[in-house]
């Protein structure tokens, strides 16, 4: 059938008594959007051709051949050549090419292609009689390199088809790749039409990459874009950038959902395509002119490809016909092979000439962004051009390009595989496939968090939802029964200081006396409510009131309990047994001294260095420069004082007093300095446990305070409302008999005063 049809277009030409040259055209008409206007453009160019009377005794007759397949294109040579054709342009593809140029050889028929593009078809001993218009993929290779270096996107994966054009471009990245300084991961390969990507489309997100380079045709773009979107593969981070097959504006006309997909999809890629020529050009602008009163509205690059390979064609035969006047019968195979190959013509593309392989020897790429209206001064457009590259001067970018996360920034290319990641408002540990999530920083109202800070016993989210009831062991548990335990010893310390005023007459509590009562409760007071500021993130609030409140009460309690003791010495140690007034201004200013060494410090630390929130091994902790040092002297002192008075106290043990006060004196002591002992090297031995780190300390601090108050307070509120409701009025209030006191009376010696006092003498 179309041999017939070839004959009978002869026939017509040769009716009208005309010189004809056939020149063939096989070309596709189906896979890609942009060879469509192939046809279109060849034909302008022979009606171009011979309107301008440019072979002045001849005239070119275009015979068409469509051909999606290597069987189509064969027979087309075969039926060109049988027919009395020159010449072709075509075929479309690489893959027909390869097969097609080794018949077109054997037939000693020459061949131009304007769009396959594999470096296999630069081999002269295979193919002789193949020649392209444009440049082959090593050229494009080259382009895409220098692209890749030049916004230093230096780690990369290849996603490519299995047919020629694509795997001989994978190959080819990514041999000049690695001589350049570029990584490439990981090539992964898939068959033309398969629909079955995830495997595939999983390999790429395993490498980490964030850089895809795609090497295929349309149809298997659209499929691998709808697997990438199924799986959130699209987008920022990901940068998608493409060669020639995929820089076609048409792919993304049809109005259907699937292409919309596909346009959210691949938006700010880039891709690299022969350039269709000089936009300011004045030939370029007449043949778009023409295109579109044939109905092309948009124009591609392989069109002028194909109309300057018709030029080449009518240049050469201009040479061999009417400048060197060959007979017609004598202008065919390898003569008009070796002139197409001398051909030097500017033509819409720009300078067309070839090498002793039949490639073009000068080369020119468009750069184009798939930004879709989005950038600045080119909103009415969907693909813009942003720069070019020749084979004389390289790369030369003209403006940005907007890039997938919409902003005109050179994309990250470091690879940044999947990132578990805890999230403070969502209250969910989970994992960014895309690698996007960046830590937040801590010290600050982090949202974004390490997994593993999740139940780490420390909190670093500011609604402490790292470290909720889900976690075991619990710091929010934690908090409540440490904070029941606290609210509840405050309450009672509240309740005790009131009993003890309300009952400061009773003979308990005037013996011991109110002010030594009130500094104890006191102290415990304030030395559980410092519990609280242990609770939550480290800011810089609690950082500084937590130490001023622990070390101030526990000054007042040993100083409380160190002052007594001296007193209790001081009075039952008299030899002489003179009288000794104690009274409790005195006691108010021994207590004070012993807490100016614990204020000067603390103004000091705070005024210099206060402790304050501070990332330590990427937690928020609070901390100093000089947190040893102080808290060095700090301890120091209280052991010195601990150790002092607990001297006394065995040194006073046997000594005689009301209501074994120096035995419960002696035994507070004991209590606290082996407390200390303990407790503070555990807090040291666990400090890379920072839950029983801060449950110890917390258990330390109750344990501080509330023992003494058991061991002290206790004793007389249980005297007063349980030993002593039998007793008359009289015998509660009065102050005991002491065996040291009754000695003292068998001698004849008062000493009454120097013992007790209603008011502000006493023990």
């Amino acid at each position: 059938m179309i041999t017939l049809r070839l004959l009978i277009l002869t026939f017509f030409f040769s009716f009208f008594n005309c010189e004809v040259i056939k020149l063939g055209l096989i070309y596709d008409d189906q896979l890609i959007p942009a060879l469509k206007q192939v046809l279109t453009s060849v034909e302008i160019a022979i009606e171009d051709i011979n309107n301008s009377n440019f072979l002045k005794n001849f005239e070119i007759q275009l015979l068409p051949f469509p051909a999606s397949n290597e069987e189509d294109a064969n027979e087309a040579v075969k039926n060109l050549s049988m027919v009395g054709a020159f010449g072709a342009i075509g075929p479309a593809f690489s893959f027909q090419s390869t097969i097609i140029a080794i018949s077109a050889s054997f037939l000693e028929f020459p061949l131009i292609s304007n769009s396959a593009t594999a470096d296999a078809l630069s081999k002269n001993s295979i193919y002789p009689y193949f020649l392209r218009t444009i440049p082959k993929d090593s050229a494009q290779t080259q382009v895409i390199v220098d692209l890749l270096k030049y916004f230093n996107l230096n780690d990369i994966v290849i996603f490519s088809t299995t047919e020629a054009y694509s795997v001989g471009l994978a190959q080819s990245v990514t041999d000049f790749a690695s001589k350049n300084g570029l990584r490439v991961r990981t090539v992964v390969y898939f068959t033309p039409g398969d629909k079955n990507l995830d495997d595939k489309i999983k390999i790429i997100q395993g490498s980490a990459a964030r850089i895809i380079l795609n090497f295929m045709f349309v149809e298997d773009f659209q499929n691998s874009k709808i697997t990438a979107t199924n799986l959130d593969f699209t987008g920022s981070p990901y940068q998608n950038i493409a060669s020639d097959s995929l820089s076609s504006a048409t792919i993304y006309f049809n109005g259907s959902q699937e292409i919309q997909d596909l346009k959210f999809a691949s938006f700010g890629m880039t891709s690299t395509a022969p350039r269709t020529g000089d936009p300011n050009s004045k030939n370029l602008k007449i043949f778009i002119k023409k295109l579109k009163e044939r109905g092309v509205d948009v124009l591609e690059g392989y069109s002028t490809y194909a109309y300057d390979a018709a030029w080449v064609y009518a240049i050469a035969l201009h040479e061999l016909l009417e400048v060197q006047n060959l007979q017609i019968s004598e202008v065919r195979g390898k003569m008009l092979l070796e002139q197409l190959k001398l051909t030097k013509y500017n033509g819409l593309t720009g300078l067309v000439n070839f090498d002793n392989n039949g490639d073009r020897d000068f080369k020119i790429y468009s750069l184009r962004n798939l930004h879709q209206g989005r950038l600045y001064g080119y909103e009415n457009e969907l693909i813009s051009e942003f720069g070019i590259w020749t084979s004389s001067s390289g790369l030369n970018i003209s403006i940005q390009p907007l890039w997938s996360d919409g902003t005109t920034n050179f994309p990250d290319s470091t690879p940044k595989g999947p990132v578990e990641y805890y999230s403070c408002s969502r209250k969910i540990t989970t994992t960014d496939l895309r690698g996007v999530i960046i830590y937040d920083e801590i010290d600050d109202n982090p949202e974004f968090l390490p997994s593993n800070y999740y139940c780490d016993g420390i909190i670093d989210c500011n609604n402490w939802s790292d470290e909720d009831f889900s976690c075991f062991p619990s710091l929010e548990i934690a908090f409540i029964v440490t904070g029941i335990i606290a609210g509840l010893s405050l309450f009672i310390f509240s309740i005790a200081i009131i009993f003890l005023v309300k009952n400061k007459k009773r003979g308990r509590v005037r013996v011991t006396g109110l002010l030594f009562l009130g500094l104890i409760c006191v102290a415990c007071f304030t030395g559980c409510c410092s519990i609280f500021s242990l609770f939550g993130k480290a800011n810089n609030f609690n950082c500084t009131i937590r130490y001023w409140i622990i070390l101030l009460s526990s000054s007042i309690l040993i100083g409380a309990l160190c002052t007594k003791q001296f007193r209790i010495w001081r009075v039952f140690g008299n030899k002489t047994l003179q009288v000794v007034y104690v009274t409790e201004k005195q006691l108010a200013i021994y207590v004070f001294c012993i807490l100016i060494p614990d204020l000067g410090l603390l103004i000091l630390w705070t005024v210099i260095d206060r402790p304050r929130p501070l990332i330590s091994d990427s937690h928020l902790i609070c901390d100093s420069e000089y947190y040893y040092i102080f808290i060095g002297f700090f301890l120091g002192y209280r052991a010195l004082l601990l150790v002092t008075c607990s001297v006394l106290a065995f040194i006073t043990r046997k000594f005689p007093s009301a209501f074994s006060e120096s035995k419960l004196l002696g035994f507070a002591l004991y209590n606290l300095t082996v407390t200390s002992c303990i407790f503070i090297p555990i807090l040291l031995a666990i400090e890379s446990e920072p839950f029983m780190q801060w449950l110890v300390g917390a258990l330390f601090i109750l344990f501080f305070f509330v023992s003494t108050f058991i061991i002290i307070v206790l004793p007389k509120i249980w005297g007063i409302a349980i030993l002593d409701r039998t007793k008359s009025s009289e015998e509660r209030n009065s102050l005991p008999d002491t065996k040291f006191r009754r000695s003292l009376k068998e001698k004849g010696i008062n000493n009454d005063q120097s013992l007790h006092s209603s008011s502000d003498r006493v023990i």
